[in-house]
């Protein structure tokens, strides 16, 4: 699948999909005809998988902000 296509089903956009084959955490093969990045289902999974990821350490954080919170009252 392409770009555009991978970040629908995944539920992002085409820039992050771009973005995290950058950073090589996605690597797409080339489409020997016309030169498109063409990913597996394997990155599909991989990608839900980094969105889940964030997903949690965003909620870990709001967590450990909280518990500061309680622990340390501002004055």
């Amino acid at each position: 699948m392409k770009v555009g296509e991978l970040a629908k089903r995944a539920g992002v956009t085409a820039e992050t999909v771009r973005h995290y084959t950058r950073e090589g955490l996605l690597q797409p093969r080339r489409d020997p005809e016309n030169g498109y990045q063409l990913y597996g289902s394997d990155s599909l999974n991989r990608l839900r998988f980094i969105q889940r990821a964030r997903t949690r350490v965003k909620l870990m954080s709001c967590v450990w902000r909280e518990e500061e919170r309680v622990a340390y009252p501002a004055d």
